[in-house]
């Protein structure tokens, strides 16, 4: 089912500290409205708990510079961007995303 919503483009920060981890907060880039379609999830077993996993796309009016190497803030959650499509000549991106039910974000 696709629904219009919210969502916040980020770049990751890339300062590192002395050994070596990454520090400090994405920096927001642009809000974007677009439609968000979700296939259908599998489960996976984590530690011993089952896990459920969506892969979504967002589809949006196209933006130069959006890249998988950024973030996707939506519902809430930040996730890394998997995939980026254009459709069309610079009409339409579809930005693949995972959604997961689990508490850790991975860092981001």
């Amino acid at each position: 089912m696709a629904r219009t919503t919210k969502a916040l483009l980020l770049r990751p920060a890339r300062s590192q500290d002395a050994g070596g981890e990454i520090v400090g907060d994405p920096t927001p880039w642009r809000h974007v409205w677009g439609t968000k379609t979700e296939s259908g999830g599998r489960e996976n077993l984590y530690a011993s708990r089952i896990v459920h996993e969506n892969s979504a796309v967002l589809s949006i009016p196209y933006i130069r510079g959006v890249t998988p190497d950024l973030l996707i803030e939506i519902d809430g959650r930040r996730r890394p961007i998997e995939g980026v499509y254009e459709e069309g000549f610079r009409k339409t991106l579809h930005i693949l995303f995972t959604i997961s039910d689990l508490q850790f974000d991975g860092g981001y």
